[in-house]
Order: C-alpha cells, then sequence, then structure tokens
C-alpha cells in the first residue's frame, strides 16, 4: 500500500468503508520520443506488415497464431493459480488427457473459450462500458464501486462452448 501511496503515477483517495481507490494522473497531451524509439517503431510496423502480408498468403492463418494463443492461455492462466505447462497442454491435445491432479484441462478449456472468442468476433454482441448505451444490451448494475459497471449482451445462448469439460469430469 506505501508503494501506492508514494506514486508518482497516482493517487489513493478514500471511497467507502474505510475503503480507498487507486486514480491514475492524466497522461500526456504530448508524447515525446527520442530518435531511437521513433526509428523501433518503425521498424516495428515494418514487421507487423511483413507478417500481415505473409499470413494473407497463408491457406490457413491460424497456424501462424495457434502456438501463440496456447502460450497467452498457460501465462494468463497462472494468475489465478491454475498451473500447465505448454509441452503439457499439446500433449493433452494430442493425447486427449491429463495428469492426476493437473490443471491442463482446464488450461485447455480456456483455449477452447479463446478460439471461440476469436472465430466469433464479428458476430457476437459486444461488452459495452456503463456509460454507454448498446441497443443490444441489458443494463446491469450501476456506476458505484460496489455496484457492477458494465452492460451483458443479450443474445443467443451458445452451445458450441459446451464441448468445454470440467476439471474432474470423464
Amino acid at each position: 500500500m506505501q508503494r501506492l501511496t508514494d506514486s508518482p503515477t497516482g493517487r489513493l483517495v478514500p471511497i467507502r468503508d474505510g475503503q480507498q481507490a487507486f486514480i491514475p494522473n492524466p497522461l500526456p497531451r504530448d508524447l515525446h520520443m527520442s530518435p531511437r524509439i521513433v526509428s523501433l517503431l518503425v521498424d516495428a510496423a515494418s514487421a507487423v506488415g511483413t507478417l500481415r502480408g505473409v499470413g494473407e498468403t497463408v491457406p490457413n492463418p491460424r497456424l501462424l497464431i495457434r502456438q501463440f494463443i496456447r502460450r497467452e492461455v498457460v501465462l494468463s492462466s497462472r494468475i489465478e493459480g491454475t498451473i500447465a505447462s505448454l509441452s503439457d497442454v499439446f500433449a493433452y491435445e494430442v493425447e486427449d488427457q491429463s495428469p492426476p491432479g493437473s490443471d491442463v484441462a482446464e488450461v485447455v478449456n480456456y483455449v477452447t473459450a479463446l478460439e471461440y472468442g476469436i472465430d466469433n468476433l464479428k458476430t457476437l454482441p459486444s461488452l459495452v462500458s456503463a456509460g454507454q448505451r448498446d441497443p443490444r444490451a441489458a443494463p446491469r448494475g450501476g456506476t458505484r464501486p460496489r455496484q457492477a459497471s458494465r452492460t451483458v449482451p443479450r443474445g443467443p445462448r451458445r452451445p458450441s462452448l459446451d464441448r468445454c469439460t470440467r476439471v474432474g469430469d470423464p
């Protein structure tokens, strides 16, 4: 908490019930970049353009990003204490079984959900922040810290996620 109190990037403010919220300082209006940073950004943009061009010639671009999806899922699942290695995930996908007591099946469920989202990115209703209004969405909660601050989209149930397995299911 002391790091937040003495932070040069923002301040703590009291909210209610003795709780505090961190309010970041506004971002600067002008970004001053050194010539080296500008050069690195140009190189990065060029590399992304090259990758995009290559991706357009590949019959199945998913092959290029498949490993990155799995790596991201393995790393982000660690936030909630779900541990599996990338090689465990690949082995599970080939053999359809995981070592007893492992979190691999749960991590593979995350992969399935992420791939479903990517495949349906253009057709799924979007989540909208509380200050905005989407005519397809049903409002939930409000704008106070203890209230929900999002809008949940209305839409049909997506049964294809049923292929996810729960950890411990046969």
